[in-house]
């Protein structure tokens, strides 16, 4: 109950966040990767070596971790608005809206059910051995899962705005995939 005024505080961050959703995406796409990174960076430097350690020093305790966090997604957002700057204006296209569903309502219920097949494995856990079981469980699993997601996550943001620029060359589109999934399976599968 004492950090209900913490998480209240935090919820600023998915206003700020928001800013800059479309300036890091068309930066994806234009495969603009330092541009991010220097945003990232010094975003993280200010927000959390620069704020979150001045306040720490300053006695603030927890609320040092939110002023770092939130200091970092401001400079995070204003540094890719600065990049990329994009109107703030608010527009609305029927056909791009209708299209966005067509594509995003598929995509979501995937999401759906993806979440639902992942966490099916603790809710057998959970409801058939202990607490500590779930607990031990969810960490090993974690432990295991965390390289691929990192490498994925990673492939993801840098594979999907190369493979969109030349989604109409088949071959070449087939080539780069087949190279994608051969360097994966190179990293993963030592470890």
């Amino acid at each position: 109950e004492q950090f209900v005024p913490v998480v209240r505080v935090l919820q600023i961050s998915f206003l700020i966040q928001a800013f800059g959703v479309v300036s890091e995406s068309l930066l994806q796409r234009e495969l603009q990767f330092r541009r991010l990174a220097h945003a990232a960076v010094w975003s993280f430097v200010i927000g959390y070596a620069a704020v979150g350690v001045g306040l720490g020093l300053a006695g603030a305790g927890v609320w040092a971790l939110v002023g770092a966090n939130i200091a970092q997604l401001g400079v995070f957002t204003a540094l890719l608005l600065v990049f990329r700057p994009v109107s703030l204006r608010p527009d609305y296209d029927r056909e791009s809206a209708r299209v966005l569903m067509h594509y995003g309502g598929g995509f979501t219920l995937g999401r759906f059910f993806n979440y639902a097949a992942l966490q099916g494995d603790y809710v057998v856990v959970g409801s058939t051995l202990s607490a500590t079981a779930l607990g031990i469980y969810g960490r090993a699993y974690q432990l295991i899962a965390t390289p691929a997601m990192l490498l994925g996550q990673v492939i993801d943001r840098v594979l999907f705005p190369m493979q969109a620029e030349i989604q109409h060359d088949r071959a070449r589109l087939a080539n780069q995939y087949r190279r994608a999934v051969s360097l994966v399976a190179f990293v993963m599968l030592p470890l």
